[in-house]
């Protein structure tokens, strides 16, 4: 019964160590699982933000482009600029052969109408060539305008581009941990199996140890039984024995042997050896036995 104590005493710690193992796996599942599903909402969170930022560029693009288009017009502009101070090198060319021409005029008594016509249409080329030179002007503060705003946009771009590549790496090392977890999840899910398997298995032996158990308890139950049994018919042979040397009745022993006299006291000699080497086999084999059954 100590034997049977001390074995299950065995099991029962393995099975709770077991038990104990299974709860803490369970439990750094479930923590690793939950970290799983933070980082992939963080994941989530800044490819949104990378997609706001390529929207950004792209609007930061197409104002570029605008800006690209100012910068045309203003080439094209600053040519029809160059073309108008050419003009207006005619026009004071014809400005000096019209007063040549009045003076020729004069010279000649012709009337000042004509003159002044000239002269009116010379004023009015004039004007026309200084609103193109206000426009030009605007245009050029316009472009300048622009061009800062390019600048900016440009800055803006290039903090957008790191910050897009600081969360593209972001999201790289996301995924790094996301794969480095879910290795550690399936290890873990391989340990629990494999623990199982150990479980089951330990299990089996334990049955088994159990069933030799109880079958080497009914085979120490039963050396006992034929121990006492030995030991009961080794006093009674000693009882006869001490009868038949006071010279009391005759007794019969159960294998059959008569104590009368010389005879009787010579058979008995013939037995009682036999039956002590038995007895003394008998305890022996228990002995042995119960040191057997106490060590396995």
């Amino acid at each position: 019964m100590a034997d049977e104590t001390i074995v299950n005493g065995v099991f029962d710690d393995r099975t709770v160590e077991i038990g104990h193992y299974e709860a803490t796996d369970s439990k750094n599942i479930s923590v690793l699982m939950q970290k799983v599903e933070a980082l992939e909402q963080e994941k989530l969170q800044l490819e949104t933000d990378k997609a706001e930022l390529t929207k950004e560029m792209e609007t930061l693009g197409h104002k570029a482009t605008r800006a690209v288009g100012l910068e045309t017009e203003f080439s094209r502009l600053k040519l029809e600029l160059i073309g108008n101070q050419e003009a207006n090198a005619e026009l004071v060319e014809l400005n000096r052969v019209v007063e040549e021409m009045k003076e020729r005029e004069g010279e000649k008594g012709l009337k000042l109408e004509t003159v002044e016509k000239e002269r009116n249409l010379l004023l009015q080329l004039r004007e026309e060539r200084e609103e193109r030179e206000n426009k030009i002007d605007e245009l050029e503060e316009r472009i300048r305008e622009r061009e800062g705003e390019i600048r900016v946009l440009k800055e803006k771009i290039g903090d957008f581009q790191g910050e897009i590549g600081e969360k593209e790496g972001a999201i790289r090392e996301l995924n790094g941990k996301i794969g480095e977890l879910e290795g550690v999840v399936m290890r873990t899910k391989m340990d629990m199996e494999k623990g199982e398997k150990e479980r089951g298995e330990l299990e089996i032996v334990k049955n088994e140890l159990e069933g030799l158990l109880k079958k080497s308890e009914s085979r120490v139950k039963e050396m006992e039984n034929k121990v006492n049994l030995l030991e009961e018919e080794v006093q009674v042979k000693k009882e006869i024995t001490v009868n038949g040397v006071h010279g009391k009745e005759p007794m019969v022993l159960d294998r059959g042997v008569i104590v009368d006299g010389e005879n009787g006291w010579m058979n008995l000699k013939v037995e009682w050896p036999v039956a002590a080497s038995v007895g003394a086999v008998a305890v022996l084999g228990a002995v042995c036995y119960f040191r057997y059954a106490r060590e396995t």
